[in-house]
Parts: structure tokens; sequence; C-alpha cells
């Protein structure tokens, strides 16, 4: 019936409708906080899987294990330099430094020096900051915003020449008498004061600057023994450091080329294969689940927010009084006010399972390090289509006779010999971690 719905009941259907579309942008909020601390863990786990793989491809630096490692990769400026000659290099040249020191008089007389009670450098040094602290209490002492002016004017002396006329000299004259106030051995002769105050000065500059030279020589003492120790201690850790530093560009280089990389290179039944496998679903997950975020929720996100914007502007221009008696059609009505809840359900479950079966998915061995392989598929057993994620649809469309082949189901007998077959590599590469650490 045409005009049936009063603008009473359009504000009622309005409310409900602002009250679910909220609703959906509080459980979206949620969902999407759960999935960033995914984010987070998933990141962290990746580079640990790289990690591991990095110390099987090169667990330790010598010639030999950095050619395996580059044959196995094809980073030739591994077998070109070494991690074990890079340290060498450096240790030779912090052995030189270390002599150097050695033979350095600050370093051979260090305690003659520097001996707090009878050093050559540091009795000298406490003697005279003892004599500079007095001095700098009597110029403390002296301190006016004006001294400054007064000295430079020579009022005390023949050569002051303000007139007595003048409002500057009456400001002079109040500054000197304050701080006159402060020496009444010297009572009003300003001059006087001057001469010891100005030949206060000149001793305790030469004091500070002694006092800095001597603080000097002994910072520059301290600072060798410092370099001294710290040298020693770089020489101890320069194989490791190397190590480290081969392995964190052999990762750069790795990651820039992704797991694929690998394929024909490394056996997926080793260790190192393992490994990869892992390293290659973790980032696999992490990738889906961005693509997830950037396109399945922020996308939903901005669409109930522009509803709810709309649905409010109306409700606004409803409230004004020259719609007081408007009245409603019934289809225009019912399609404003449609039950959009199975809807929203439907997209809630599609998200939330390719959300679940992202957050729960171990099963690495399954995968594969091959470029047509697509993890998508692994990570759902085929069960998810994923075309919400452009990555696998970009897969799907560029590879149309693909077909996902489900793994043969074993049995128990056989799942248990193949959990303890992984297993059995893992627990190698883990020796091999502890051999190399």
């Amino acid at each position: 019936m045409s005009g049936r719905y009063t603008v009473h009941d359009w504000h009622s259907a309005a409310n409900r409708q602002e009250r679910v579309i909220e609703g959906e942008l509080i459980k979206l909020r949620r969902r999407r906080q759960k999935l960033e601390d995914e984010l987070r863990a998933l990141e962290a786990r990746e580079q640990g899987a790289l990690d591991m793989l990095l110390a099987g491809l090169l667990p330790d630096g010598s010639p030999a294990a950095a050619a395996r490692a580059a044959e196995w990769t094809r980073f030739a400026e591994l077998a070109r330099e070494p991690p074990a000659a890079s340290a060498e290099r450096e240790i030779t040249t912090r052995r030189e430094r270390v002599a150097e020191i050695e033979r350095d008089p600050r370093w051979v007389e260090r305690v003659a020096l520097r001996d707090p009670d009878v050093g050559t450098l540091t009795v000298p040094l406490r003697e005279h900051e003892e004599h500079l602290a007095p001095l700098d209490a009597v110029l403390r002492r002296a301190e006016h915003p004006r001294l400054d002016h007064l000295l430079a004017c020579g009022y005390g002396t023949p050569d002051y020449d303000v007139g007595w006329w003048r409002l500057s000299y009456y400001r002079d004259w109040e500054a000197g008498d304050e701080v006159l106030e402060q020496f009444p051995d010297h009572e009003e002769d300003f001059g006087r004061f001057r001469d010891y105050y100005l030949e206060l000065v000149r001793a305790a500059e030469a004091l500070r600057a002694e006092v800095e030279r001597l603080r000097a020589e002994v910072r520059a003492g301290e600072d060798l023994e410092v370099e001294h120790r710290d040298t020693l201690a770089a020489i101890q850790t320069a194989p490791q450091r190397a190590l480290d530093h081969a392995r964190q560009r052999l990762g750069s280089f790795l990651a820039d080329l992704g797991p694929q990389h690998l394929h024909d290179l490394l056996d997926p039944a080793s260790p190192a294969g393992v490994s990869a496998l892992r390293w290659a679903g973790l980032r696999k997950q992490r990738e889906y689940l961005d693509e997830l975020e950037r396109h399945v929720l922020t996308p939903m996100e901005q669409t109930w927010s522009r509803d709810l914007a709309k649905l409010r502007r109306k409700v606004l221009k409803f409230s004004r009084p020259k719609h007081r008696y408007t009245r409603f059609r019934s289809d225009e009505f019912e399609r404003t006010f449609a039950d959009r809840s199975a809807k929203y359900a439907q997209r809630w479950r599609v998200y939330d399972a390719s959300y679940e079966a992202l957050r729960e998915f171990d099963r690495y061995h399954e995968g594969s390090l091959a470029r047509d392989h697509l993890w998508w598929d692994t990570i759902c057993d085929g069960r998810l289509k994923g075309k919400q994620l452009p990555s696998v649809a970009r897969f799907r469309t560029h590879r149309p006779d693909y077909r996902y082949q489900r793994p043969k189901r074993r049995t128990r007998d056989d799942e248990a010999a193949a959990a303890a077959a992984i297993a059995g590599a893992d627990a190698a590469f883990d020796d091999a971690l502890d051999d190399y650490s």
C-alpha cells in the first residue's frame, strides 16, 4: 500500500539498522585486532624459521661450509668471501691495534699516571681542583647581572666617564653597591674590589686551564684502556660476528628471491629442506593474512562506515519539522531496511573459515617450494576457493588448468611414520644448530 509507513516508522527502522551496522563494525574491529596479533606472531615465527634455515645452510664460517651454502643457494658471494676469511682479516687488524696500544706510553705507564694515590696525573689534578674550588666560590658570590658592564666601562677607576646626570650613572652606582655588599672587606671601594676580582679571575682561569688539560690526559688514558679491552673482546667475537653477518646477507638474498628459489637446490627431506618448507609456509600464512586484512576487512569496514554515515544523514534529514508528515511507499521502505543479517553472517562465515585455516595450519611438510604450487590450497586442504585474495585469484587466472590434488590420506601407522621422519629431521637440524652455536 502506497504511503503506508510514517516518519515514526522510518526512525524506528533506522535505529534498528544503525544498531545492526554498529554491531557489525564492533565485530570487525575485534577480528582485526586478533588478525594483527596473529600477524605479529607469524612475523616472529617466520623470522625464526628463516634463521634456522640459514643456520642449517651455513653451520659455520669455514670455506668448505661457505662453498656448500653457495652451491645450495647460488649465492656466489659466500664462496668468494667466506666468513672465516673476513674474520681473520678483522682479527689481524685488531691484533695490530692491540700491539700499537700496548706500545703507547699512556698504556705502559697507566698505573704511574693514573693511580688515585700517587699518579703523576691524578694527584696534580686533585690538588688543582682543590685550589680552584674556593676561587670559584668567591667568583660565584660576585655574580651580578651588571658586573660585566661595570668592569667594561671602568667603574671605580679614573677611566669611568659617565656623567652624574645620566640614568646609567645611578644604575652603575646601585649595581656596584650590591656587589660590594657581598664583600664587606672592601667597604665602598669598588676600584680595590675590581683589582681583587680580576686577579681572582686570572688565577682561576689559569687553574681551570690546567685542570682541563689534566682531565683530558686522564680521559685519553682511560679511553685507551677501554679501547684495549673492547678490541680484545672483538677479537674473541669476530668469527661469530662474521658468521652472523654472512647469514644475514644470505637471508636478505633468499628473502628477495623467495623460497621458490630453493626448489631445485634442496632435498625437501633434508633438515635444511624441512626448514625451507616451514619458512615458505609461514611466509605464505603471513602474506595471506595480510591480504585478508587489506582486501576483506578493510573494504567491509569502509562499506559499513559509509552506510552508517549515510543512514545518520538521513536520520537528521527526516528529523526536521518539514518532514513530520512524510509517508514512505512500502517498496522503498522495505528495500531501505531489508534484513541484511543473513548476508552479514555469510560474510563472517567465509572470513572466519579463512582466518582459522590460516591460523591453525602447521602441515608444512605437505607444501612445496615449486613456483606452480598454491599454498592456499595446501593450507585450506582445497576446501576454500580464496577468490577474495588477489594473489590466489591471479594464480588461478594464470593457470586455468591447475587442479588441486589432495594428498593421499595415510593410515595411522603411515601418519606416525611420517611424523617420526619429520621429527627426526627436525631433531637432526636442532643438533646441527647446537654444534655450531
